[in-house]
């Protein structure tokens, strides 16, 4: 059936006015593959820490000649050497610094949607990303446009009137936790004494398994939320 001229006019602008919405499945698939490469690597290094504990207990002094000061302890390997043979127990720190910029990208793409689609005082995407990165405030900020992101996704128009999901407030805590772990690891001064390093390394596998746990929670609010926008928006 053939469309008269000026029935084709409204239906070509009401499909130029429709609000846009991309797709967030495609970093969502990145950040996931980044997350399980990222949680690999978290395993060898929290893996290597386990390991080093026992080597730092205390020397047994013995009484045996003293050994002359020029006479040193063989070092070990430095340079290239040292970072092609230790390269898996580093990897989770570049692969971090991937995933948070993957992560940027998807916290700002899905705050474009739901502004697109007239949500009202949720909140700039550049905001929800950039509150991430000042300390202090990332422990409150980015969980609460994370939960109206999140409502919004759900019903863009009535998002105010919802309450956010239990997976966001169990994923948050642990988020919190690691970010502390972090503050406490880096005034840990692990030169001074044996027992600093292994306060530092006891430190590190906690600031792991943190990390892991928070990744897989974090993995399920993406998923959830590209759930929610792929239903209300995706039609």
């Amino acid at each position: 059936m053939a469309i008269s001229g000026n029935n084709a006019e409204p239906l070509e602008h009401a499909a130029l006015s429709r609000p846009r919405w991309r797709s967030l499945w495609p970093l969502a698939g990145l950040i996931a593959a980044g997350a399980l490469a990222d949680a690999a690597s978290l395993l060898v290094h929290i893996r290597a820490d386990l390991k080093a504990l026992p080597e730092l207990s205390p020397p047994i002094v013995h009484s045996s000649p003293v050994t002359p000061d020029f006479v040193s302890a063989p070092m070990g390997p430095t340079g290239l050497a040292y970072a092609l043979k230790y390269w898996p127990e580093s990897m989770h720190l570049p692969l971090q610094l991937l995933l948070y910029m993957l992560t940027a990208c998807w916290i700002y793409r899905a705050m474009q949607n739901v502004n697109a689609n007239a949500a009202q005082e949720v909140g700039r995407p550049s905001w929800a990303v950039g509150w991430y990165f000042v300390p202090l405030a990332n422990l409150v900020l980015p969980a609460l446009y994370m939960s109206r992101l999140w409502r919004a996704s759900i019903d863009v128009h009535g998002w105010a009137h919802r309450s956010s999901p239990i997976l966001l407030w169990a994923w948050w805590p642990m988020w919190v936790a690691r970010l502390l772990a972090v503050y406490l690891t880096f005034c840990i001064y692990v030169d001074a004494t044996l027992e600093q390093q292994r306060l530092y390394l006891q430190m590190d596998t906690a600031h792991g398994l943190l990390c892991l746990f928070a990744l897989a929670l974090f993995l399920a609010v993406v998923l959830s939320v590209c759930r929610a926008q792929q239903r209300q928006f995706g039609r």
